[in-house]
């Protein structure tokens, strides 16, 4: 068996179509290419989104140097005249499976259209992938051969999702006309699959598909004609999708893989939830389990649904690069645009780790518990709107400013509670407390926003029913501390607090609570340490953990959560007593947004009202309140020399 050497392509704005020729499923592949402009004059091609499968025992496909009119005279001069390229067993299954019997079929692969073992050709191949999908006539999804009754699967990806409409951005659902069973329109209705049904969707959704990161950019850039194949049987995405979104929205009857199905969550929550583009801190929280084949690919899947600016952050694609250099170029480019520190928020430290601490190092999967804390340490408002002061002024060196608050002196892993009854979670939390130093006695409201990771029901706008208000936690960490013993049949404490129990749980679970010297509470990761740093930074939401070292600098650590420190305080002082925080949500956006709320007119305003009391220049602040009237989450620069002479006893961070 020869070898196929690919033809140079002409140029960096060159792609390669595959052609693949008719045969029937069991005879050899024999493919043609075709080397065009792209994008250049209108030609029809469809393009295939897969996971490539294990790299043992490779199969050929057969390339011809030109079109092969039919099957027959394929298969008569394929094994004597015709050069191979080796594939995947999975490519190769799949290709029998797209392959017509009577007619050719147009189609970009990127496994054979790229020339893989050429660095300097995959490079600007990659860079075009975006837009190759998104040009395609048509997108297709390949999950795998028929196996798992994942017909049975098919059936009902089609049934669910043709009978439902759902509103991603609102997070809502309703029957569609002519929907035979509305209650599949109603989201806390019980799914009506049997355990056969569930048994064939969890198997299905856990084929390698759904945990590759290169999909997300390929699905969500795929126009409406996009299918999902498997075996022979396939299904518009846009229907595969709703029926996700119901199955995993609604509540399910319990089976024997009920676990194991609520943790595909973790794969399929970035397929549904897909905005018009991603944005370089939410890779933790949306792709932190999605595999890829190199650390490059973190960045380089997901470039083609970045916002256009970040995209600049990240240079033309190249494979020959190590990807510390890679990441670091982003996080510095990141930095200086938005003059902002947010980034460290999703920076977990790794002893020995190649990247610097202040550098996300995409390349290791993050656990749900990370990624989850990441986004509560998110929400304390640490800087209010004002933005960072950094320098760079040495390689794998970052300069800030900021001010530490208190250091780490005991930390308690607190177990993992998902699944645990009531009043096993009770019991955790209360011999959790107890083997605290109390030396300095702390309030029930102390403990609730620690274990309520301080976010509660009121403090949004519209207000996120999902959350307790503060007197509701209260009450519910005063029996958690108290001698009482939880009874399932209590039914006044079971439907009163049991949404409650839940908040603790998933704001907890696998983190560590922490004690400081001065006897403060707090949340942080696994990686926490005594001796840490609690800082809050100028231009960072999160508090951080920073490790000293011997030489004078700092490792960053994590992002953690102390409640005292929240909103701007340690820059800003506290709050005017008629203001409280209050996120607010920008249906626009799909996101929330930092304002302040006065309590005596109800009215919301996006400026901190502490910024009136620094002596800044009126036009500087008037040309903010411009700017911050356009988009609701700018910030501004102060001087770090004005916050020193209000007293704020700012000093200089080195972080390696």
């Amino acid at each position: 068996m020869v070898r196929y050497r690919y033809t140079p392509l002409p140029g960096n704005n060159y792609i390669r179509l595959a052609t693949i020729h008719p045969g029937k499923f069991e005879d050899d592949i024999v493919i043609s290419f075709r080397t065009l402009p792209f994008p250049g004059p209108e030609y029809e091609y469809e393009a295939l989104s897969y996971a490539w499968g294990s790299k043992e025992d490779p199969l050929p496909v057969y390339v011809s140097r030109c079109d092969v009119g039919t099957a027959s005279a394929a298969q008569q001069t394929c094994k004597v005249k015709l050069k191979s390229i080796l594939t995947t067993r999975n490519l190769d299954i799949a290709l029998r499976h797209l392959r017509y019997v009577d007619k050719p079929r147009v189609m970009w692969i990127d496994a054979l259209c790229i020339h893989q073992a050429d660095a300097i050709e995959k490079g600007p191949q990659v860079a075009m992938m975006g837009d190759i999908f998104r040009l395609a006539h048509r997108v297709v999804v390949w999950l795998g051969p028929e196996e798992n009754d994942s017909n049975h699967a098919m059936d009902l990806m089609h049934s669910l999702g043709s009978q439902v409409e759902v509103n991603y951005r609102m997070a809502t659902m309703s029957a569609a006309d002519g929907c035979t069973d509305p209650s599949l329109g109603d989201a806390n209705a019980l799914l009506p699959l049997d355990a056969k049904g569930l048994r064939s969707v969890y198997h299905l959704i856990s084929r390698q598909w759904f945990e590759r990161l290169w999909v997300r950019q390929e699905i969500q850039l795929a126009n409406s004609n996009a299918v999902v194949m498997c075996g022979f049987r396939q299904v518009q995405w846009s229907i595969t999708r709703r029926a996700l979104y119901c199955v995993f929205r609604k509540p399910r009857r319990m089976f024997e893989l009920t676990r194991e199905l609520k943790a595909r969550w973790a794969y399929i929550f970035g397929l549904l939830w897909y905005r018009d583009y991603t944005t370089i801190l939410e890779l933790r929280r949306d792709y932190q389990s999605c595999q890829c084949l190199t650390a490059l690919d973190r960045l380089y899947a997901i470039l083609a649904i970045l916002p256009e600016h970040e995209r600049a952050f990240i240079p033309s694609p190249d494979y020959t690069i190590p990807y510390v250099k890679l990441y670091t170029t982003v996080t510095k480019q990141w930095i200086s645009y938005y003059r902002q520190l947010g980034i460290l928020g999703v920076c977990h430290f790794q002893d020995g780790g190649p990247c610097p601490s202040w550098v996300p190092d995409w390349s290791k999967p993050t656990t749900l518990e990370q990624s989850s804390n990441s986004d509560k340490a998110s929400e304390q408002n640490a800087s209010s709107q004002l933005q960072s002061w950094h320098e760079f002024p040495q390689p794998g060196l970052l300069r800030i400013m900021g001010i530490s608050r208190a250091t780490v002196k005991q930390h308690y892993q607190v177990p993992d509670l998902k699944n645990r009854k009531t009043r096993l979670v009770f019991e955790e939390i209360r011999g959790l407390v107890l083997r605290l130093n109390q030396s300095k006695p702390l309030t029930i409201e102390s403990y609730a926003r620690v274990l309520f990771a301080n976010t509660f029901k009121d403090d949004f706008d519209p207000p996120l029913t999902s959350r307790a208000n503060l007197n509701e936690a209260k009450q519910l960490v005063e029996l958690m501390l108290s001698d009482y013993q939880f009874n399932i049949d209590d039914f006044s404490i079971s439907t009163l607090h049991f949404k409650s129990v839940e908040v603790v749980v998933s704001s907890t679970s696998g983190l560590q609570l922490i004690q400081t010297t001065d006897g403060r509470l707090g949340l942080a990761s696994d990686s926490v340490r005594s001796g840490d740093k609690i800082c809050c930074v100028l231009g960072c939401q999160t508090l951080l953990l920073l490790r000293p070292l011997e030489n004078g600098t700092f490792k960053v650590v994590s992002p953690c959560l102390v409640p005292e420190f929240a909103n701007g305080a340690t820059f800003l002082r506290p709050l005017p007593e008629n203001f409280r925080p209050v996120q607010v949500y920008n249906k626009a956006a799909s996101r929330y947004e930092s304002g302040f709320r006065d309590v005596s007119s109800g009215e919301i305003t996006y400026e901190d009202p502490r910024l009136k009391s620094l002596p800044l220049d009126p036009g500087y602040l008037d040309s903010f309140r411009e700017r911050l009237d356009r988009h609701h989450t700018v910030s501004i620069y102060v001087d770090p020399e004005i916050l020193r002479k209000s007293g704020v006893d700012l000093r200089c961070f080195d972080l390696v």
